[in-house]
């Protein structure tokens, strides 16, 4: 479908459409003991990611780096949640006292 001309040439617009293909295995969940030493701080963690980094894989290497981070600020953001929430508790306590 023609949706437009630059100059003399014309832009073409089109949907995508992804069809489900069923026929791919279903991916394995990662071990218990594997995503204890990806999400745990400290030590725990810091061994993984030397281990990763002395098979000289660094696409594996950064993929659990990058996991190891973003599971952090996910962590630190559904506390700060929480916090929040308590205090919107506490504040919707004392206006209901008013």
């Amino acid at each position: 479908m023609v949706a437009g001309h630059e100059g003399n040439e014309a832009v073409y617009v089109t949907q995508l459409v992804l069809e489900l293909d069923c026929s791919l295995p279903t991916a394995k969940p990662i071990s218990l003991w594997f995503s204890d030493l990806l999400t745990s701080p400290g030590d725990k963690f810091d061994t993984l990611a030397k281990a990763m980094y002395k098979l000289d894989d660094w696409a594996a290497h950064t993929k659990i780096m990058q996991y190891h981070h973003i599971n952090t600020k996910h962590h630190k953001i559904k506390v700060e949640l929480a916090i929040l929430h308590a205090h919107l508790a506490l504040d919707n306590e004392a206006l209901n006292g008013y």
